[in-house]
């Protein structure tokens, strides 16, 4: 699934690594910088619960 998040500024790159790194069921991630986007690979549930949380906890 990718996912189109704003990694330009620092601040921003490391929440959306720590918010990703507290989701067990992901289990690839491949972050492109240049083209604001984060490539992962959900494991055990679906892509689509994954997102809703990713965007109720990142804003």
């Amino acid at each position: 699934m990718v996912l189109n998040v704003d990694l330009q500024s620092s601040k921003c790159y490391k929440k959306v690594r720590k918010l990703l790194c507290k989701f067990p069921e992901i289990g690839d991630r491949e972050y492109d910088e240049k083209a604001n986007k984060v490539t992962i690979k959900v494991v055990s549930c679906s892509p689509e619960k994954i997102r809703d949380k990713l965007c109720c906890k990142g804003g």
